[in-house]
């Protein structure tokens, strides 16, 4: 089976498409056969290496973080799922999503109806699981949230858009001006064009100061929050975990850092309001699979709206 690896870091040019035995899956496995794949920041940090230190340096290293297909083959233990389900994935940091055939713990699949395209389920699982996760748990957001979100177009940010309007909040968005009509159509009560107007100056006060894209400081954000609020971002390093240890004990105003945790539930709940509309998918393009290169590339110049998608084989969808 074809599936993509690095051998080691650098650019582009250390992304190979190879071939590989099929996975056997173990008692409590399921083994998929890949539709769809999500592109996603994660893919070019682990790529270049910025994520050595939670991956380490052995190689050769997979790629990909989340995919969507159908089940072909389940562990002797496996309970909710069975060969011909359609599926969405994680793989976590270990990657291994951008492959004809993937194996997954079946915790971190969950079933896609068919009201929800394989295409859009496979843009779905980091970027909308990292939005709900940080919103809810990370950043207690409810009625009456007063949110500042930068990044707002991006995968993670037109997601938490919606479910920041779901959860009753007040959303102050920042994109740029090519994405200001469309972060408004995603339900955005404010938008700040970050090319007119620098977010860091604003007169407002927020609960939560939610920086998806990881492009303004703790120091520079601190000033924006109300005397209980939370700046947080999804690029965890040791200095946002020492902040965040220090902040939990001495500031009434909280620094924290993010990292997805794989829950069936959480994703049913998205996946239920994206059956219904309510939860909507943006697709900036597709690739094909040999072309997984250019499609990490892309992701990494930072003006996706919404999610890149990779198309492996899209017969089963």
């Amino acid at each position: 089976m074809k599936k993509v690896e690095i051998n080691r870091f650098g650019g582009y040019e250390v992304v190979e498409l190879v071939e590989r035995s099929f996975p056997t899956p173990g008692d409590n496995d399921v083994v998929v056969k890949v539709s769809y794949a999500g592109v996603n920041p994660l893919d070019w940090k682990v790529r270049c290496g910025m994520m050595k230190m939670v991956t380490g340096s052995k190689f050769p290293m997979s790629l990909g973080s989340e995919a969507s297909g159908v089940v072909s083959e389940v562990g002797s233990q496996v309970q909710n799922l069975k060969s011909g389900d359609r599926v969405v994935l994680t793989t976590g940091l270990k990657g291994g999503a951008y492959s004809e055939f993937v194996k997954v713990p079946e915790t971190n699949c969950c079933k896609v109806s068919l009201g929800v395209s394989l295409k859009d389920a496979a843009g779905s699982y980091i970027c909308g699981l990292t939005a709900l996760q940080c919103l809810t748990e990370k950043g207690n957001v409810g009625e009456g949230s007063q949110v500042l979100l930068i990044g707002a177009s991006g995968g993670v940010g037109s997601f938490a858009v919606q479910i920041a309007n779901l959860l009753g909040a007040e959303v102050t968005a920042v994109c740029s001006t090519a994405n200001v009509d469309y972060v408004k159509s995603l339900g955005a009560q404010k938008v700040i064009d970050y090319t007119e107007e620098n977010p860091a100056e604003l007169k407002e006060r927020f609960d939560l100061v939610f920086d998806a894209v990881n492009a303004h400081s703790w120091k520079t954000m601190k000033p924006l929050l109300k005397s209980k609020g939370t700046y947080l971002n999804t690029m965890p390093d040791p200095v946002m975990f020492l902040r965040q240890v220090f902040t939990s004990v001495f500031s009434s105003k909280k620094c924290k850092t993010y990292m997805l945790k794989p829950n069936r539930e959480q994703m049913s709940w998205l996946l239920d309001k994206m059956d219904s509309g309510e939860i909507r998918l943006t697709i900036s393009n597709t690739y094909p699979l040999e072309q997984v290169a250019d499609a990490i590339s892309e992701n990494e110049k930072g003006r996706t709206r919404g999610k890149i998608i990779l198309e492996i084989d899209p017969s089963s969808n």
